[in-house]
């Protein structure tokens, strides 16, 4: 990797900017699947903990009433716990950089303006 100075975008290259995004995208995606890959990644975290699904969110209280909070409880575990084993299946997706990639460069853009 090449260190470089510059005091604003405009003092960077393309290949330099895309460079420099590709790793900063890179380093927060290693941090993410750090963070929610491991036990209590996603249910020990309010801001991404996975709720009940819409409907049946909406019938938790009648069914909790009814008796059946434990396996509302253990379908909410079950769904946060299947992500947080899914999560490190991303550690190996690769981010291309080039001027093909569209995401990079709408990104890139919309720094530079």
């Amino acid at each position: 990797m090449t260190r470089v100075n510059a005091q604003s975008l405009n003092d960077l290259s393309n290949a330099q900017a895309l460079q420099g995004l590709k790793l900063a995208l890179e380093k927060g995606a290693t941090a993410a699947v750090t963070s929610l890959g491991q036990s209590n990644g996603f249910l020990g975290n309010d801001k991404v903990r996975i709720p009940l699904p819409g409907v049946l969110d909406d019938a938790a209280k009648l069914l909790r009433k009814l008796g059946q909070g434990a396996r509302l409880d253990e379908l909410i575990v079950a769904m946060n716990q299947a992500a947080e084993s899914a999560v490190p299946l991303a550690r190996d997706m690769r981010i291309p950089v080039g001027s093909g990639n569209a995401v990079l460069q709408k990104v890139f853009g919309a720094l530079r303006s």
